[in-house]
């Protein structure tokens, strides 16, 4: 076997801009602080609400009520459909779309609605 003896390649050695070796920022380049403010600009179109504002979450109300056995069945039905869409969601949310959708109807609709559904005493 021939072996040849390769001098070992050297890689070339890029010179890096003054701007990054020296912590002093180019002359013409905008500072540093405009440039997170520039990214929270683009973050903040992103999100609704405004980033130095925290969330304030409502209080939560705790109720307990009764179902008829069947409307029981139909939470758990939906609720099923939804799990098998790939879409996990409790009673408690699906109850509260139920009201959303409420919402958007008008008052005729509504009342329309409601009359359909039973009484329970």
């Amino acid at each position: 076997m021939n072996v040849v003896n390769k001098p070992p390649t050297r890689k070339p050695q890029v010179k890096l801009p003054e701007c990054l070796v020296s912590n002093v920022l180019v002359p013409g380049t905008p500072e540093q602080k405009k440039v997170t403010g520039e990214k929270r600009k683009r973050l903040s179109k992103a999100f609704l609400r405004p980033l130095d504002k925290k969330l304030k979450r409502s209080a939560l109300v705790r109720d307990t009520f009764a179902f008829p056995e069947a409307e029981y069945a139909h939470l758990v039905e939906l609720k099923k459909r939804l799990l098998a869409e790939g879409v996990d969601i409790k009673k408690s949310e699906l109850l509260r779309a139920g009201l959303v959708l409420l919402s958007t109807l008008d008052d005729a609709s509504m009342k329309e609605f409601l009359a359909k559904v039973p009484r329970v005493s």
